[in-house]
């Protein structure tokens, strides 16, 4: 019965998902920065521009210089910056608070950053295709595809609503991908086993 009512049921979390997403898309940036500036937290540390510059300096303190050129890469295609936005950074399904179906706040935001939306929707992409599946490979394969297909349908139903750039959404699953990268060779290089 659970099979039956899954896609149903997908399609509702997804819906879900991408109307909390450009609801705080529409958000205004100034608000997020001028609370930080408030703070006493230095602005920058919540752009792309910060970010970048944040794993720059991360690969060259832990000298991991295999990633050198994938930096280059993404300074050289960046996407010009379209419309500024609070992206969340590792927004998906399972950071949405919900109370009888209706959402009530998002958790989870250490990778806040004013960026365009496409940076949210290829962060989204790059996170949860990379989520490790301990199951044996044929189960693997079959769950890898149906998170494929999901991760389709969500950007589909995003581009439904909003205009998205795809050449954007995939530099920006690039940076995800590198900044993942860049996290797990500092852990290593700081003496820390993990994935």
């Amino acid at each position: 019965r659970l099979l039956l009512h899954l896609p149903a049921i997908l399609n509702g979390i997804i819906e879900q998902w991408v109307d909390v997403q450009i609801r705080l898309h529409q958000l205004p940036a100034e608000t997020l920065l001028h609370a930080v500036t408030a703070a006493g937290v230095d602005p920058r540390v919540v752009t792309f521009e910060g970010q970048l510059a944040r794993l720059r300096t991360m690969v060259e303190r832990c000298a991991l210089t295999g990633v050198e050129p994938a930096l280059g890469w993404l300074d050289q295609h960046r996407p010009s910056q379209a419309q500024a936005a609070i992206c969340h950074g590792d927004f998906h399904p399972l950071n949405i608070l919900a109370d009888d179906d209706k959402p009530t706040g998002v958790i989870d935001w250490p990778n806040v950053v004013i960026a365009e939306p496409a940076m949210d929707v290829g962060s989204a992409v790059a996170n949860i295709s990379a989520v490790p599946i301990n199951l044996p490979w044929a189960l693997r394969a079959i769950a890898q595809a149906a998170i494929g297909q999901a991760l389709r349908r969500y950007q589909r139903a995003y581009r439904a609503r909003r205009p998205l750039d795809d050449e954007a959404v995939r530099y920006y699953q690039v940076f995800r991908a590198v900044a993942q990268l860049v996290s797990v060779g500092a852990a290593r290089a700081s003496g820390h086993a993990g994935g």
